[in-house]
């Protein structure tokens, strides 16, 4: 696969998936080996809003999405906050240059460690 060439080629994999996809690759990951490249090299970091007020805020600017879609996609992120701790790491987006520097060091440092 597209993600297995690039890891095997040393480059950073980022992926913007839900909790459950998560969950998912978690699982795969637990049944490799120990010495398996993949499972070292696995970091999960969830990415919230710094309130759900924000986020709905956010969504709403975009102009996307109609009411339904936005109370759908808020009762969601509900759901997936309360599951933030599944996650190694937890990264508020308050500031988008900070989040990103914190993203990118986080990934910097485990890099040094896998």
């Amino acid at each position: 696969s597209v993600v297995d060439s690039a890891m095997a080629e040393g480059q950073h994999v980022l992926m913007d998936i839900d909790v459950q996809g998560a969950r998912n690759i978690r699982k795969i990951i637990s049944e490799l080996p120990e010495d398996d490249p993949k499972r070292r090299g696995f970091v999960d970091i969830f990415i919230m809003p710094p309130s759900l007020e924000t986020l709905k805020e956010r969504i709403e600017k975009r102009g996307e999405d109609d009411r339904e879609s936005i109370n759908m996609r808020m009762k969601n992120a509900e759901k997936e906050i309360l599951c933030k701790n599944e996650f190694r790491y937890v990264v508020v987006n308050d500031d988008l240059e900070k989040a990103f520097k914190e993203l990118y060091g986080i990934i910097e440092s485990e890099a040094q460690h896998a």
